[in-house]
């Protein structure tokens, strides 16, 4: 694979990608994996630079932890590096290819790997936040990571997609080689799922932020 590290593209660009967008035209996608394939480095490090984030973050709400997203975002890139889609016909994206395989290898670790306990959340409270706020922050992202963990694997994706990503769910369909009503009837059951599980929990999750 080219000379590049995941870690220090992620350090040097955390914003890069901002959920949901799409920061080339279909013709920059085309141009830029055409120079994948023939094993331009660099075009490999500016799609990684560029697209690291997301895939990370649609990795890391599916298999729960990151150091099993860090491998398949690597899986990811290591695929595009290998055997880039052909774009030429300007009738899909590099981001929908690439949450696309994302999802399929997120998917796949789920079903090669035994559910272990859920990885604390990595997210930062926010700054001058005292101890009270960094316990109850952890506590509702424990519980809500906890809860999607328990949602069947396309259900989850389906969030990760629409909600997390922001994507529409046109985009989510795409991604998924599904229906618009398939990604709807997955995110309505989702929710369902969801509100089931935390009905227990929800109103001590809401006293520990409030006090």
């Amino acid at each position: 694979m080219a000379e590049v590290t995941l870690s220090q593209t992620r350090a040097a660009v955390p914003g890069a990608l901002p959920p949901g967008s799409v920061a080339a035209t279909r013709a920059d996608d085309a141009a830029l994996t055409e120079r994948i394939a023939r094993q331009d480095a660099h075009a490999l490090s500016q799609a990684v630079t560029e697209r690291f984030p997301a895939v990370f973050a649609v990795a890391r709400r599916m298999v729960g932890n990151d150091a099993d997203a860090e491998d398949v975002a690597q899986d990811v890139f290591l695929r595009l590096w290998r055997k880039p889609p052909d774009l030429s016909a300007g009738t899909a994206t590099l981001a929908t290819w690439l949450y696309r395989v994302t999802a399929n290898r997120s998917i796949d670790w789920l079903r090669r790997k035994r559910p272990g306990p859920l990885d604390e959340a990595n997210e930062m409270p926010a700054a001058g936040a005292g101890p009270d706020a960094v316990t109850a922050g952890s506590q509702v992202t424990h519980h809500v990571d906890q809860a999607l963990r328990g949602l069947p694997d396309r259900q989850r994706l389906a969030l990760a997609l629409t909600y997390y990503q922001e994507l529409s769910n046109i985009e989510a369909a795409q991604v998924m080689e599904t229906s618009v009503e398939a990604v709807e009837s997955l995110l309505s059951r989702a929710r369902r799922g969801l509100r089931k599980d935390l009905e227990h929990e929800w109103r001590d999750l809401l006293d520990a932020v409030s006090d």
